[in-house]
Protein backbone atom coordinates (compact mmCIF):
# COMPACT_ATOMS: atom_id res chain seq x y z
CA UNK A 1 0.00 0.00 0.00
CA UNK A 2 1.39 3.39 -0.73
CA UNK A 3 -0.06 6.87 -1.37
CA UNK A 4 0.51 10.28 -0.64
CA UNK A 5 -1.91 13.29 0.79
CA UNK A 6 -3.59 14.62 -1.72
CA UNK A 7 -2.49 12.29 -4.56
CA UNK A 8 -3.52 9.22 -5.26
CA UNK A 9 -3.63 5.45 -3.28
CA UNK A 10 -2.20 2.24 -4.49
CA UNK A 11 -2.65 -1.07 -3.38
CA UNK A 12 0.04 -3.39 -4.44
CA UNK A 13 0.33 -7.30 -4.50
CA UNK A 14 3.75 -9.59 -5.13
CA UNK A 15 4.95 -5.93 -6.51
CA UNK A 16 2.08 -5.52 -8.95
CA UNK A 17 -0.04 -2.58 -8.44
CA UNK A 18 -3.62 -4.01 -8.33
CA UNK A 19 -5.64 -0.97 -7.84
CA UNK A 20 -5.63 2.89 -7.52
CA UNK A 21 -7.83 5.45 -5.48
CA UNK A 22 -7.85 9.35 -4.65
CA UNK A 23 -6.02 10.02 -1.16
CA UNK A 24 -7.18 12.20 1.23
CA UNK A 25 -5.51 15.62 1.61
CA UNK A 26 -4.27 15.01 5.32
CA UNK A 27 -0.76 13.88 6.72
CA UNK A 28 -0.60 11.44 9.35
CA UNK A 29 -1.16 13.17 12.88
CA UNK A 30 2.18 13.10 15.01
CA UNK A 31 2.31 12.07 18.24
CA UNK A 32 -0.29 9.36 18.28
CA UNK A 33 -0.90 5.77 18.78
CA UNK A 34 -0.85 3.04 16.13
CA UNK A 35 -2.55 -0.33 16.85
CA UNK A 36 -1.79 -3.07 14.81
CA UNK A 37 -4.27 -6.00 14.39
CA UNK A 38 -6.90 -4.33 16.18
CA UNK A 39 -8.68 -1.04 16.61
CA UNK A 40 -7.94 1.42 18.96
CA UNK A 41 -11.42 2.87 19.39
CA UNK A 42 -12.67 -1.16 20.15
CA UNK A 43 -10.90 -1.01 23.44
CA UNK A 44 -9.32 -4.74 22.26
CA UNK A 45 -12.81 -5.89 20.91
CA UNK A 46 -12.76 -9.07 19.84
CA UNK A 47 -14.01 -8.55 16.94
CA UNK A 48 -11.37 -6.70 15.27
CA UNK A 49 -8.91 -9.17 16.24
CA UNK A 50 -6.98 -9.40 13.46
CA UNK A 51 -6.39 -13.51 12.91
CA UNK A 52 -3.53 -13.41 10.34
CA UNK A 53 0.20 -13.02 10.15
CA UNK A 54 2.43 -9.68 10.02
CA UNK A 55 6.16 -10.03 8.38
CA UNK A 56 8.21 -6.84 8.34
CA UNK A 57 6.09 -4.37 8.59
CA UNK A 58 7.29 -1.18 7.79
CA UNK A 59 6.37 2.98 7.58
CA UNK A 60 8.09 5.17 4.95
CA UNK A 61 7.69 9.14 5.12
CA UNK A 62 7.36 9.67 1.42
CA UNK A 63 6.12 7.70 -1.20
CA UNK A 64 7.71 4.59 -2.75
CA UNK A 65 7.89 4.19 -6.48
CA UNK A 66 6.32 1.34 -8.46
CA UNK A 67 9.64 0.14 -9.03
CA UNK A 68 11.10 0.22 -5.82
CA UNK A 69 8.15 -1.78 -4.36
CA UNK A 70 8.56 -4.42 -7.42
CA UNK A 71 12.32 -4.56 -6.52
CA UNK A 72 11.39 -5.34 -2.46
CA UNK A 73 8.78 -7.79 -3.68
CA UNK A 74 10.85 -9.91 -6.35
CA UNK A 75 13.80 -10.07 -3.53
CA UNK A 76 11.37 -12.04 -1.27
CA UNK A 77 10.26 -11.80 2.21
CA UNK A 78 13.49 -13.14 3.71
CA UNK A 79 15.76 -10.21 2.09
CA UNK A 80 16.94 -6.58 3.75
CA UNK A 81 16.51 -4.69 0.46
CA UNK A 82 13.93 -2.59 2.46
CA UNK A 83 16.44 -1.01 4.95
CA UNK A 84 18.44 0.58 2.09
CA UNK A 85 15.39 3.19 2.38
CA UNK A 86 16.61 6.09 4.69
CA UNK A 87 12.70 7.32 4.86
CA UNK A 88 11.96 4.26 6.55
CA UNK A 89 10.62 5.28 9.63
CA UNK A 90 8.61 2.73 11.40
CA UNK A 91 11.05 -0.12 11.46
CA UNK A 92 9.70 -3.99 12.12
CA UNK A 93 12.45 -4.76 14.27
CA UNK A 94 11.02 -1.87 16.65
CA UNK A 95 7.64 -3.03 16.44
CA UNK A 96 8.97 -6.46 17.87
CA UNK A 97 10.05 -4.88 20.82
CA UNK A 98 6.42 -3.05 21.41
CA UNK A 99 3.73 -3.96 24.27
CA UNK A 100 1.50 -6.86 22.98
CA UNK A 101 -2.02 -7.57 24.19
CA UNK A 102 -3.82 -11.12 23.89
CA UNK A 103 -2.43 -14.32 22.22
CA UNK A 104 0.66 -12.71 19.70
CA UNK A 105 3.31 -15.80 18.85
CA UNK A 106 6.61 -14.61 17.29
CA UNK A 107 7.78 -17.20 14.42
CA UNK A 108 9.86 -16.78 11.77
CA UNK A 109 9.15 -18.48 8.14
CA UNK A 110 11.00 -21.47 7.00
CA UNK A 111 12.13 -20.30 4.50
CA UNK A 112 14.14 -17.70 6.21
CA UNK A 113 15.04 -19.26 8.75
CA UNK A 114 18.48 -20.06 6.56
CA UNK A 115 18.11 -16.86 5.15
CA UNK A 116 18.25 -15.29 8.46
CA UNK A 117 21.31 -17.59 9.80
CA UNK A 118 23.22 -16.33 6.65
CA UNK A 119 22.08 -12.75 7.22
CA UNK A 120 23.34 -12.65 10.61
CA UNK A 121 27.08 -14.63 10.02
CA UNK A 122 27.16 -11.61 7.12
CA UNK A 123 26.34 -8.75 9.33
CA UNK A 124 28.51 -10.19 12.15
CA UNK A 125 31.87 -10.56 9.33
CA UNK A 126 30.62 -6.83 7.97
CA UNK A 127 31.03 -5.78 11.66
CA UNK A 128 34.01 -7.66 12.27
CA UNK A 129 35.49 -6.16 9.30
CA UNK A 130 34.41 -2.72 10.84
CA UNK A 131 35.63 -3.73 13.89
CA UNK A 132 39.55 -4.65 12.01
CA UNK A 133 39.19 -1.41 10.32
CA UNK A 134 38.28 0.45 13.71
CA UNK A 135 41.47 -1.05 15.24
CA UNK A 136 43.61 -0.11 12.18
CA UNK A 137 42.57 3.17 12.97
CA UNK A 138 42.84 3.36 16.17
CA UNK A 139 46.16 1.63 16.34
CA UNK A 140 47.43 4.74 14.08
CA UNK A 141 45.79 7.63 15.64
CA UNK A 142 47.75 6.02 19.03
CA UNK A 143 50.88 6.20 16.79
CA UNK A 144 49.95 9.59 15.87
CA UNK A 145 49.63 11.02 18.77
CA UNK A 146 52.94 9.25 20.77
CA UNK A 147 54.58 10.73 17.78
CA UNK A 148 52.56 14.58 18.65
CA UNK A 149 53.97 13.45 22.13
CA UNK A 150 57.46 13.07 21.41
CA UNK A 151 57.48 16.50 19.06
CA UNK A 152 55.90 18.15 22.30
CA UNK A 153 58.64 16.61 24.40
CA UNK A 154 61.25 18.05 21.93
CA UNK A 155 59.20 21.35 21.24
CA UNK A 156 59.02 21.86 25.33
CA UNK A 157 63.07 21.41 25.64
CA UNK A 158 63.20 23.65 23.00
CA UNK A 159 61.33 26.80 24.60
CA UNK A 160 62.80 25.82 27.97
CA UNK A 161 66.22 26.32 26.72
CA UNK A 162 64.69 29.43 24.98
CA UNK A 163 63.24 30.78 28.21
CA UNK A 164 66.72 30.10 30.10
CA UNK A 165 68.70 32.04 26.76
CA UNK A 166 66.16 34.98 27.07
CA UNK A 167 66.64 35.60 30.87
CA UNK A 168 70.34 35.09 30.79
CA UNK A 169 70.13 37.64 28.19
CA UNK A 170 67.66 40.03 30.35
CA UNK A 171 70.40 39.76 32.87
CA UNK A 172 73.09 40.87 30.74
CA UNK A 173 71.15 43.46 29.24
CA UNK A 174 70.56 44.99 32.90
CA UNK A 175 74.27 45.06 33.68
CA UNK A 176 75.58 46.53 30.70
CA UNK A 177 72.43 48.99 31.17
CA UNK A 178 73.66 49.63 34.40
CA UNK A 179 77.65 49.93 33.51
CA UNK A 180 75.94 52.46 30.46
CA UNK A 181 74.56 54.27 33.24
CA UNK A 182 77.94 54.73 35.06
CA UNK A 183 79.80 55.50 32.19
CA UNK A 184 76.92 58.23 31.16
CA UNK A 185 77.75 59.37 35.43
CA UNK A 186 80.93 59.44 34.41
CA UNK A 187 81.07 61.28 31.36
CA UNK A 188 78.79 63.91 32.56
CA UNK A 189 81.47 64.62 35.86
CA UNK A 190 84.21 64.70 33.31
CA UNK A 191 82.40 67.34 30.38
CA UNK A 192 81.60 69.20 34.18
CA UNK A 193 85.43 69.04 35.04
CA UNK A 194 86.39 69.86 31.43
CA UNK A 195 83.73 72.95 31.24
CA UNK A 196 85.61 74.38 34.88
CA UNK A 197 89.41 74.04 33.47
CA UNK A 198 88.06 75.38 29.67
CA UNK A 199 87.05 78.30 32.13
CA UNK A 200 90.13 78.52 34.26
CA UNK A 201 92.34 78.45 30.56
CA UNK A 202 90.57 81.12 29.53
CA UNK A 203 91.29 83.21 32.71
CA UNK A 204 94.97 82.51 32.32
CA UNK A 205 95.22 83.41 28.88
CA UNK A 206 93.05 86.64 29.55
CA UNK A 207 96.03 87.27 31.92
CA UNK A 208 98.89 86.08 30.31
CA UNK A 209 97.74 88.19 27.32
CA UNK A 210 97.47 91.27 29.49
CA UNK A 211 101.00 90.34 31.27
CA UNK A 212 102.67 89.95 27.77
CA UNK A 213 101.28 93.68 26.46
CA UNK A 214 102.85 94.93 29.75
CA UNK A 215 105.85 93.21 29.45
CA UNK A 216 106.18 94.82 26.03
CA UNK A 217 105.71 97.83 27.18
CA UNK A 218 108.57 97.72 29.71
CA UNK A 219 110.80 96.89 27.16
CA UNK A 220 110.47 100.09 25.07
CA UNK A 221 110.72 101.98 28.32
CA UNK A 222 114.56 101.73 29.48
CA UNK A 223 114.07 103.06 32.72
CA UNK A 224 111.52 100.92 34.03
CA UNK A 225 112.00 98.44 36.19
CA UNK A 226 110.31 95.38 37.20
CA UNK A 227 108.73 96.50 40.03
CA UNK A 228 106.57 99.04 37.78
CA UNK A 229 105.25 96.18 35.31
CA UNK A 230 103.61 94.18 38.81
CA UNK A 231 102.18 97.92 39.98
CA UNK A 232 101.79 100.20 37.26
CA UNK A 233 98.29 101.50 37.11
CA UNK A 234 97.63 100.52 33.55
CA UNK A 235 98.12 97.18 35.46
CA UNK A 236 93.82 96.16 36.31
CA UNK A 237 93.11 95.44 39.82
CA UNK A 238 91.46 92.31 38.91
CA UNK A 239 95.46 90.99 37.63
CA UNK A 240 96.57 91.47 40.65
CA UNK A 241 94.26 89.12 42.36
CA UNK A 242 96.05 86.05 40.20
CA UNK A 243 97.95 84.10 42.37
CA UNK A 244 101.48 84.56 40.37
CA UNK A 245 101.16 88.28 40.44
CA UNK A 246 100.16 88.44 44.07
CA UNK A 247 103.27 86.80 45.07
CA UNK A 248 105.63 88.57 43.14
CA UNK A 249 103.94 91.33 44.33
CA UNK A 250 104.48 90.49 47.95
CA UNK A 251 107.71 89.48 47.49
CA UNK A 252 109.24 92.84 46.00
CA UNK A 253 106.75 94.77 48.57
CA UNK A 254 108.74 92.87 51.35
CA UNK A 255 112.27 93.27 50.56
CA UNK A 256 112.14 95.96 47.78
CA UNK A 257 114.49 94.62 45.32
CA UNK A 258 115.97 96.91 42.95
CA UNK A 259 116.60 96.50 39.40
CA UNK A 260 119.70 98.14 37.34
CA UNK A 261 120.40 99.93 40.28
CA UNK A 262 117.52 102.04 41.25
CA UNK A 263 115.35 101.54 44.30
CA UNK A 264 111.58 102.48 43.89
CA UNK A 265 109.08 102.49 46.90
CA UNK A 266 105.12 102.48 46.44
CA UNK A 267 103.18 105.85 47.20
CA UNK A 268 99.62 105.77 46.63
CA UNK A 269 99.35 102.82 44.80
CA UNK A 270 101.91 103.66 42.62
CA UNK A 271 105.55 103.92 42.50
CA UNK A 272 108.10 106.64 42.57
CA UNK A 273 111.31 106.73 41.56
CA UNK A 274 114.26 107.49 44.48
CA UNK A 275 117.82 109.12 44.30
CA UNK A 276 120.45 106.29 45.10
CA UNK A 277 121.32 105.14 48.69
CA UNK A 278 117.86 106.56 50.08
CA UNK A 279 114.60 105.00 50.84
CA UNK A 280 111.42 106.41 51.06
CA UNK A 281 109.60 105.58 54.57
Amino acid sequence: LSWAAGGTQRVYIDGVEIGSTAAASNNLALGGTITLGNQVQSLKNSQFIFGGQLYKLNLYSEELSSSEIREMANAGMCSTVEEKYETRQLKWEQLLTEQRYGNVTEFIPTECKMYDINYVKARLNETETELNKTGQKLLNTETKLNNTEHELQGVSTTLNVTLSELTETRTQRNETQTVLTERETRLKETETKLNGTELELQEVSTTLNQTRSLLEEARRLETVSRWDVFVHPSLSEQALHHKTLRSAHQQLENDGEVYRGERYCGTGGALQRSPRGKRNM
